[in-house]
C-alpha cells in the first residue's frame, strides 16, 4: 500500500492579499524613483507627482520596505497561523498574551 505525499500548501487569502499588496508597493517605489531620483530626500515637493501624490525619495524607500514586507509574508503565513497562535496561548482576543 503507498500512500502519494503531496508536499503543495495551499495559500489562503491573507498571503494572496499579501502578495498583490506587496508587488503593488514594489511596483510604486520603484516608479517614484523614475520620477524623483534620488536628489531632495525628504523635500515636499508638489511638482513631483505620481498618479496625483507628491513624492519623494522617503516616500519611495517606504513603499520599497512595505512591498518587501508584503512579498515576505506572502512566503511565511500560512492558513490558519492565528488558530495555531491561539492554541499555544499566544493570541486572545485578538492580542497578544504575555503570561
Amino acid at each position: 500500500m503507498t500512500q502519494s505525499m503531496s508536499s503543495t500548501r495551499t495559500r489562503g487569502v491573507s498571503q494572496w492579499l499579501a502578495l498583490t499588496i506587496g508587488v503593488v508597493y514594489l511596483l510604486v517605489g520603484a516608479a517614484g524613483f523614475l520620477v524623483t531620483g534620488f536628489s531632495g530626500f525628504a523635500e515636499h515637493d508638489h511638482e513631483q507627482t505620481l498618479l496625483g501624490f507628491a513624492v519623494n525619495p522617503l516616500h519611495n524607500v517606504v513603499h520599497l520596505l512595505i512591498g518587501v514586507l508584503g512579498i515576505s509574508l506572502w512566503s511565511t503565513i500560512g492558513p490558519g497561523a492565528d488558530v495555531r497562535l491561539a492554541a499555544r496561548g499566544r493570541v486572545r482576543g485578538g492580542r497578544s498574551c504575555t503570561a
